[in-house]
């Protein structure tokens, strides 16, 4: 497969430089040329594999390469990933389940051997992308699509905003033919994706505030110009390019508006409410969430508020509860050692 630029399409590259540069020459984030979309029959056919031949085939579709399923379990493990029903309608897709605890480790192994490059050490962007896209097409294999009327049912998928390389994998991924419906784009009072998902403008020198989700606490997100490359072309980029360049406020046109939010939702999440929702889904469910995975169940519960859909939706989980225990013990008035002992019987 080849690649290009979000800032200059004339320009081709090699799936390795995807896999092995962060920017294109021009600066520009790599985009696959041509998204490849599966019919309906390759969906149901690809979904009644096992999980990690699923990755496997993702990855090669995206890259050219000839992993095998068997590639996967070596280098990451057979359970990479484990899938928790925990309220009505609602998975969580625990993506930490190795031994670090986070879904990083697993994007660093798999995309170090997808590289030509063995001396790189941290995973590019598109790398992390296309990993997750491969993932959420994982997870789907749990999640009983294996019928063609299986895909009349849609998925809601619930991701963190503090980058924009999970929304975005959701986004390809539903490109590609995967039955997902809305993408909810969960923010931390950190709400520059908010302000322009829900009202198409975005104050680019806005001030950082510091919350109990580090990770998300960004005001202009690492991967946005996928969007809107995808979605308005290549001059919105360059519009949005130059708005970094000299700050200030950075909007949409109406015109544009609709055709950027294609099914993308946003939310923010106070900091005192994310720590309210910690006990009170283990109360009510007894599993544990990480203030990540608060955030995007608080979301989850604001966009069901706000549209009245009710459907089945993905958490898309990418870290431990035990890399937040203070946090998460406090919110829950135990201590870190019971902490450990509730995360045992999850």
């Amino acid at each position: 497969m080849l690649y290009t630029s979000t800032r200059n399409k004339n320009d081709t590259y090699t799936a390795q430089r995807a896999l092995c540069q962060d920017r294109a020459d021009d600066g520009g984030l790599f985009v696959p040329v041509q998204i490849p979309e599966c019919s309906r029959q390759e969906i149901i056919k690809l979904l009644q594999l096992p999980s990690n031949d699923v990755i496997a085939k993702v990855l090669n579709v995206l890259f050219g390469t000839t992993m095998a399923g068997r590639d996967v379990e070596f280098l990451a493990g057979k359970e990479i990933f484990r899938m928790r029903e925990i309220n009505y309608r609602i998975t969580v897709g625990e993506l930490w389940r190795n031994p670090e605890g986070e879904f990083s480790r697993t994007v660093r192994i798999l995309s170090q051997h997808l590289c030509a490059d063995k001396n790189a050490k941290e995973p590019t962007l598109w790398a992390r992308t296309a990993v997750t896209i491969a993932m959420i097409f994982a997870m789907f294999t749990e999640l009983s699509y294996k019928t063609e009327a299986d895909l009349e049912r849609r998925q809601d998928v619930v991701v963190l905003s503090g980058d924009f390389v999970t929304p975005m994998a959701a986004w390809y991924a539903r490109k590609m033919g995967l039955p997902i419906g809305a993408i909810i784009c969960c923010c931390n009072d950190n709400g520059s994706v908010w302000d322009l998902l829900q009202r198409g403008q975005m104050k680019m020198d806005a001030p950082l505030v510091e919350t109990n989700t580090p990770r998300c606490d960004v005001q202009m997100p690492t991967g946005f110009e996928w969007l809107l490359y995808e979605t308005l072309g290549q001059g919105a980029v360059a519009d949005f390019v130059a708005a970094c360049d000299r700050g200030g406020l950075y909007e949409i046109n109406q015109t544009g508006y609709p055709t950027l939010r294609q099914g993308m939702f946003g939310f923010v999440v106070g900091e005192q409410r994310l720590l309210d929702i910690i006990p009170n889904v283990y109360s009510a469910t007894g599993y544990v969430l990480c203030p990540y995975s608060a955030l995007t169940y608080s979301g989850l519960m604001d966009y069901r508020a706000m549209t009245g859909e009710n459907g089945s939706a993905l958490m898309i989980s990418q870290w431990s509860p035990l890399h937040s225990r203070d946090i998460v013990a406090k919110a829950m008035g135990i201590s870190v050692a019971d902490l450990r002992e509730r995360m045992k019987q999850m």
